[in-house]
């Protein structure tokens, strides 16, 4: 269910990739991403509108001169972590760059909450990480080209439930919406 009018704060989290000294391309021309925004189960899905992803679901990163793939792993609703009328999202990602591509952190993924209006917020959020993660929960951090981590960030919200536009894909149009 897509909900994109219901009372819904907005709230962005946005990670910087990182330029790399190899990178020959150029960045008004349009990208070759490594795995366009598939489901679970393979089906490729239209670029023309954001997919909604789920938990197993990948989709492709093309953010500057980064390539790769994200999964969202899982996702917990509500954590408990800071105080005031804020809510707090985990979500677990498994992030792959391509080889010669820039490394990134994980402030390069946008996580936009989405207003009750349908619009998305343009301010980044507030991310709150110390306390609010256990022991065996690892934060996302910086990734390298060539490699994968599985890792977690947590957004916060106005809303317990709603949706987040997730923004990979500055060149390709291949966004997703994620529901928590």
């Amino acid at each position: 269910m897509h909900i994109y009018a219901a009372g819904i704060i907005a709230t962005a989290l946005v990670l910087s990739a990182c330029g790399s000294s190899n990178d020959d391309s150029d960045s008004n021309s349009p990208a070759t991403v490594a795995v366009p925004n598939t489901s679970a189960n393979g089906t490729q899905v239209a670029a023309s509108e954001p997919a909604i992803l789920k938990p197993g679901d990948k989709t492709g990163i093309s953010l500057g001169s980064t390539r790769g793939t994200a999964t969202l792993e899982s996702i917990q609703t509500n954590i408990p972590c800071g105080a005031g009328e804020n809510f707090y999202q985990a979500l677990e990602f498994t992030v792959t760059l391509d080889p010669g591509t820039s490394f990134m952190t994980a402030a390069s993924l946008e996580l936009t909450e989405i207003l009750p209006d349908g619009s998305q917020a343009t301010s980044k959020s507030n991310i709150s990480i110390n306390g609010c993660l256990s022991e065996d929960e690892p934060v996302l951090d910086t990734i390298r080209h060539g490699s994968t981590q599985r890792g977690w960030i947590v957004a916060k919200t106005k809303q317990d439930g709603g949706s987040l536009y997730f923004h990979t894909d500055s060149q390709n149009n291949m966004d997703s919406i994620i529901e928590f």
